[in-house]
C-alpha cells in the first residue's frame, strides 16, 4: 500500500514538473512574439519651439518676365536665305533678323493674276449672258403683249358683229312683220273692195232685172266684182307670202344671235388665254433675269475673291528682309537657313527689355500683408554684386497653384542681365521684429490646406495644427498651436504616422539669421 502511495506520489510530480515546463515555454514564446509585435521607436531630429526676435522677411522665387514681345513671322511660305540675329542679341526695332528667298511668292503672285484674269472672263461672259437673256426674254414677252393686243382686237370685232347680227336680226324682223301688216292691209282692201263690188253688182242686178239697168252695166257690175274677187284673193295671197317670209326670219335671228354670242365667246377665251401667257412669259422673264443677276453676282464675287488674293499675295510678297517690330532681346530663334517657314510660324522671338517685371510667389498666409507699391531687393544670380530696388506691381486677386500668391515686381532700373526666362528672386521686409514662438520652417508640414507639425509627447508623435507667421533664414513663427519648450519633429522618415513611437537621435538649435534668441 505504500509503494502504491508513493508511486502515485511519483507520477504527480513528474506530470506536474512536464506541464510546468511547457506552459513556461509557451509564456516565453508568446511574450516573443510581442516583443516582435511592438516596432523599434522611429530615430527623429527634434528642435526645441523657444521665443525669438523676428525681423520679418519673405522671399518671392520665380522668373523674369516681358510686358511685351513680338514674333517674327514669315507673310507666305518661303525659304530662309540667312538668319541675321542670335539668341540673346540685343535689336532695335525695324532691325533685319531675316532673309528670305521670295521666288516661290512671285510664282504665287503670277498665279493670283492668273486667276484673277480667268475671273475676270468669266465675270464678262456672265454679264454678256444676262444682256443676251434680256433681250431673248423682252422679245418673248413683246410676242405675248402683242398677241394679247390681237385677242383683244378679236373680241372687240365679235362683240361689235354680235350687234350688228342682232341689229340685222331686229331689222329683219321688222321688215317682215311690215310686209306681214302691208298684206293684211291690202288684203282688208281688196276685201273691202269685193264687198263694195258685190253690193254694185246686187244693185245692178237688180235694177237689170226690173229694166232700170242696161246688160252693159250688168257686165260691167260683173267684172267689177270677178277683178275686186281676184283682187281679193291675190291679196290673201300675198298676206300668206308674208307670213311664210316671216317665220324663217324670227328663227334665223335666233340662230344667226347664237352664233355671233359664240364667236364672242371664243374670242373671250382667246383674249383669257393670251393675257395668260403674257403673265407666264412675265414671270419667266424675271425668273431667267434673277438666275442670270446670280451667275453676275456669283461671277463678280469671284472676281473680287481673285482681286483681294492677288493683291494679298503682292502684299504678302512684300521685302525679302523680316524685321524686329520692337527693340529688346532676341530671345528665341526657332528656324535656321535652309529651312523653309510657314506663314504664323514664330521664326524669331524679341522680347522688350525696359518692362521686365518677376513674376514669383509667396505663400498665401502673406497674402493679406502684401500691397501693391511695396518695396523690395531683387537678386539675379546672373547679375552678381548689389541687390537691385523693385516695387511689387500686381498681386493676383485670389490665391496661385500650391498654395502660393502671385506676385509681380520690377525693378526700378534697368540693366543688360534684366532678360526674360532668367531666375531671381526678391526679398521683403513684412515687419522689424517682434517676439513670438518660432521653430524650424522644415518641420512644417502640410495636408491640404492645413499646415501642422508633429510633437514628440510620451515618446510617441503627436500632430499638432498651427496658424504660422513670419518666415526668415528657415525659421518660422508659430502664432497658434504650439507652447515654448514643446519638442518639434524636424526630420524623420517619411513613414512615420501620428501615434507612432519616436526617439530623439539629433537635437538642433534652431538658430537662424533672422531670428534672434529673446533676451
Amino acid at each position: 500500500m505504500r509503494n502504491l502511495l508513493a508511486g502515485l506520489v511519483l507520477v504527480l510530480l513528474v506530470g506536474g514538473a512536464l506541464a510546468y515546463n511547457r506552459l513556461t515555454a509557451r509564456r516565453i514564446e508568446e511574450s516573443g512574439r510581442v516583443a516582435a509585435a511592438i516596432p523599434e521607436p522611429a530615430a527623429v531630429s527634434v528642435a526645441t519651439a523657444r521665443p525669438r526676435r523676428l525681423e520679418e522677411t519673405i522671399t518671392v522665387v520665380g522668373t523674369l518676365r516681358a510686358d511685351d514681345q513680338a514674333a517674327v513671322t514669315a507673310p507666305i511660305p518661303a525659304r530662309v536665305r540667312a538668319v541675321l540675329v542670335r539668341e540673346g542679341d540685343r535689336v532695335a526695332a525695324g532691325a533685319p533678323v531675316l532673309r528670305l528667298d521670295l521666288a516661290a511668292g512671285a510664282a504665287r503672285v503670277e498665279g493670283a493674276s492668273a486667276a484673277e484674269a480667268a475671273a475676270m472672263a468669266q465675270r464678262d461672259k456672265a454679264v454678256e449672258a444676262l444682256r443676251a437673256r434680256r433681250v431673248e426674254m423682252d422679245s418673248k414677252v413683246a410676242e405675248a403683249e402683242g398677241a394679247v393686243q390681237a385677242a383683244r382686237s378679236r373680241v372687240r370685232q365679235a362683240e361689235l358683229g354680235l350687234e350688228l347680227t342682232v341689229r340685222a336680226a331686229a331689222g329683219d324682223a321688222e321688215k317682215a312683220q311690215a310686209g306681214m301688216r302691208q298684206a293684211e292691209a291690202a288684203l282688208a282692201q281688196a276685201e273691202s273692195g269685193l264687198r263694195q263690188a258685190r253690193r254694185g253688182l246686187e244693185r245692178v242686178q237688180f235694177l237689170h232685172s226690173r229694166g232700170g239697168a242696161p246688160r252693159a252695166d250688168l257686165e260691167a257690175a260683173q267684172a267689177a266684182m270677178d277683178t275686186a274677187r281676184a283682187q281679193r284673193d291675190e291679196a290673201a295671197a300675198a298676206l300668206d307670202q308674208a307670213r311664210a317670209a316671216a317665220l324663217p326670219a324670227r328663227d334665223s335671228a335666233a340662230l344667226r344671235r347664237d352664233v355671233a354670242e359664240s364667236e364672242v365667246q371664243a374670242a373671250r377665251a382667246g383674249l383669257a388665254a393670251a393675257e395668260s401667257g403674257l403673265r407666264n412669259a412675265r414671270k419667266a422673264r424675271q425668273a431667267a433675269l434673277e438666275i442670270a443677276h446670280r451667275d453676275v453676282q456669283a461671277a463678280e464675287a469671284q472676281l473680287r475673291q481673285a482681286s483681294a488674293g492677288r493683291s494679298e499675295a503682292r502684299a504678302q510678297v512684300g521685302s525679302e528682309i523680316l524685321t524686329s517690330p520692337i527693340e529688346g532681346i532676341a530671345s528665341e530663334v526657332s528656324i535656321h537657313a535652309g529651312e523653309t517657314a510657314q506663314p504664323g510660324q514664330p521664326l524669331v522671338t524679341v522680347v522688350a527689355t525696359d518692362q521686365v517685371y518677376l513674376d514669383g510667389t509667396a505663400p498665401a498666409r502673406f497674402g493679406p500683408r502684401l500691397r501693391i507699391g511695396q518695396g523690395a531687393m531683387l537678386r539675379i544670380d546672373a547679375l552678381p554684386g548689389a541687390p537691385l530696388p523693385a516695387t511689387v506691381i500686381r498681386l493676383l486677386p485670389t490665391a496661385g497653384q500650391g498654395g502660393a500668391v502671385v506676385v509681380h515686381l520690377r525693378p526700378r532700373k534697368g540693366s543688360a542681365a534684366l532678360r526674360p526666362g532668367v531666375p531671381a528672386r526678391a526679398e521683403l521686409r513684412l515687419s522689424h521684429g517682434h517676439v513670438a514662438v518660432a521653430v524650424p520652417a522644415a518641420a512644417v508640414r502640410h495636408d491640404g490646406a492645413e499646415e501642422y507639425v508633429l510633437v514628440v509627447r510620451e515618446g510617441r508623435a503627436a500632430r499638432r495644427t498651427v496658424i504660422l507667421g513670419a518666415e526668415s533664414g528657415g525659421i518660422v513663427e508659430v502664432r497658434s498651436g504650439l507652447d515654448a519648450g514643446d519638442q518639434v519633429i524636424v526630420a524623420a522618415p517619411t513613414t512615420l504616422r501620428p501615434g507612432d513611437p519616436v526617439r530623439a537621435a539629433d537635437r538642433l538649435s534652431g538658430g537662424a539669421s533672422g531670428l534672434l534668441p529673446c533676451g
